[in-house]
């Protein structure tokens, strides 16, 4: 058998091993749950396309600026739901009355999962401050939603018990959104964990343009995480801007919020972060809706 050959046989039975392996041991790949489709419900597609055939509740009361479902907004896939002071039949809002006005479902977060990712596209002009915005929040089942014409949350969030993951607004033209949901917020860890997740749209009576909110191919799964970061669970934890983000020690503000907002970890006592004294630290990460001691 000359050289040649025998390459080649050596490749085919390296090949064989290989495959044996695929075969008999196979790869173990994170499991993922969709809590709520894009393409379904949370595209509005089911059904005659309103709320109640894609399983939403909603409040519009008796305010002015209420949410509806159709294909009127351009920019989005088919159905969206939108904000509009004539019935549905513009996307518009009467900026000089009151409007607080929300739907929502309600989804049960499998236990174990706790590598949570929520994601929408949305528009929204209003003002150049968050007194008109869109916000989506989470909150127990026993939280009701109830529509207002006479008291706006103002620039803050939804109250307690809910927590308000976001507020968007002043925005032209259709974004899309996407943000991991940390563990501690759901409480998932062991146990399936139902919560309300609710969007709401506020105007406060003064200022502002049209168009109000528009959102659609709203999403959110949850996933058994990957194997653990490099960084440990449990602190207490430095921030120190003399040494790297690693082990123990964030570099900077930003990478210790980054890592709360991504945990999947699950934590049973507070996050302790010590900052080192007479450090400067120049930067504006993004906010986590956590709770921490510095």
């Amino acid at each position: 058998m000359n050289g040649t050959s025998t390459s080649g046989f050596r490749n085919v039975l390296h090949f064989c091993l290989l495959l044996a392996a695929i075969l008999l041991f196979p790869l173990t790949l994170p499991s993922q749950t969709v809590l709520i489709n894009p393409a379904a419900e949370g595209g509005f597609e089911l059904g005659d396309g309103s709320f109640g055939a894609n399983g939403w509740s909603f409040d519009n009361g008796t305010v002015t600026n209420k949410w509806f479902t159709g294909t009127l907004p351009p920019g989005f896939t088919n159905r969206s739901a939108y904000v509009s002071n004539d019935g549905g039949v513009s996307w518009a809002y009467t900026i000089d009355n009151i409007s607080v006005v929300r739907f929502w479902r309600d989804v049960t977060f499998p236990a174990g999962e706790t590598n949570i990712t929520g994601s929408f596209n949305w528009q929204a002009l209003g003002e150049a401050s968050s007194w008109d915005a869109l916000m989506i929040s989470l909150a127990p089942t026993s939280y009701t939603p109830v529509a207002s014409a006479t008291t706006s949350p103002g620039t803050g969030p939804l109250a307690a018990p809910a927590v308000t993951l976001v507020q968007l607004w002043n925005v032209g033209s259709v974004q899309s959104f996407s943000s991991p949901i940390p563990v501690s917020l759901i409480g998932n860890c062991t146990a399936p964990v139902t919560l309300r997740v609710i969007f709401t749209w506020k105007n406060d009576g003064s200022l502002g343009t049209s168009p109000p909110a528009a959102i659609d191919n709203i999403s959110l799964t949850s996933a058994i995480p990957t194997p653990p970061s490099p960084l440990p669970t449990a602190g207490p934890f430095t921030i120190d801007n003399t040494s790297p983000t690693a082990g123990t020690n964030f570099n900077n503000f930003t990478d210790a919020i980054n890592w709360l907002n991504g945990a999947t970890n699950c934590l049973a006592t507070p996050i302790v972060f010590n900052v080192v004294a007479g450090q400067l630290f120049n930067e504006d990460p993004r906010r986590s809706p956590l709770p921490a001691t510095l």
